[in-house]
């Protein structure tokens, strides 16, 4: 064998292997820019999704899709924003499509629940109930399927039975988001502002940030002929949402007739 033959059979494979690894290098980097490219699209998505952009919020889903038609997270960014534009068909459909492609138990019950809840919205009661069961068969009654139930049942106009499931939610560790609220309107519905009152004022204990809770603890108070009760509860509420107190007010002063001089100022000095 002549020392170029040798040389040939060294240099060939040598460099089929350097082809091969920067074949590896480029196809590494090309899925690192893909990757880099959905993060990004999903970041913008949601971003655009929580300003209210959902027509282009959707596009960054779909371009995500394209690239990967099995991204959970897109699937249910799309989901969540054809729920926020009311198209309730495609939501289910993307959240039924999201279902599919994980097997995370924590997953599939927020998925779960929110396509009970979504079913609900579009007032198909059979299903959403349906829906609620096929939960109940996986991962018994939890605080948030409780919440969904309540609401179900409130929609149905049987506040009296939604009030033991919204129970269950406001006594969840930490209570669901909206449950305190959920079970004093339900309260309200069945004509009992006392226990309204006091499911509010539990909620205000617990430091829940609730929107407009001082306010509507001060209206029941109110109503119930506590009025210096209702004015403490005012001045709670001017301490932390201060414009939305005097906001209301001014739109229901009919109401409240003459209030204290100076409760705004008074608020204003204790801050200070």
């Amino acid at each position: 064998m002549t020392r170029a033959n040798r040389r040939r059979i060294i240099i060939y494979p040598m460099a089929l292997l350097v082809a091969l690894a920067l074949t590896f290098l480029a196809t590494q980097a090309k899925a690192r820019d893909e990757k880099n490219l959905i993060g990004t699209l999903l970041n913008g998505g949601e971003m655009m999704a929580k300003l209210g952009m959902f027509d282009k919020a959707a596009e960054s889903a779909t371009r995500v899709l394209k690239l990967d038609p099995d991204n959970l997270y897109a699937h249910l960014l799309l989901a969540l924003i054809h729920q926020r534009s009311a198209r309730y068909e495609e939501s289910i459909r993307e959240y039924e499509n999201a279902l599919e492609l994980t097997r995370i138990p924590e997953q599939r019950q927020y998925i779960l629940l929110v396509v009970a809840d979504v079913t609900r919205m579009k007032k198909d009661y059979e299903g959403a109930r349906a829906c609620l069961d096929r939960f109940r068969e996986s991962f018994g009654d939890t605080p948030r399927s409780s919440m969904v139930r309540g609401r179900l049942l409130a929609d149905l106009g049987d506040h009296a039975t939604a009030v033991n499931w919204y129970r269950k939610a406001a006594g969840g560790i930490p209570p669901v988001k909206g449950a305190h609220t959920a079970l004093a309107y339900s309260y309200l519905e069945l004509g009992d502002r006392k226990r309204a009152l006091e499911t509010l004022e539990a909620a205000a204990g617990k430091g829940l940030e609730i929107r407009g809770l001082w306010y509507e603890v001060a209206v029941l108070r109110r109503d119930l002929g506590d009025r210096e009760g209702a004015i403490e509860a005012l001045r709670s509420g001017l301490k932390t949402s201060r414009e939305s107190i005097r906001w209301r007010l001014e739109k229901e002063k009919a109401a409240w007739g003459r209030l204290p001089t100076g409760l705004m100022e008074e608020t204003a000095a204790d801050e200070g």
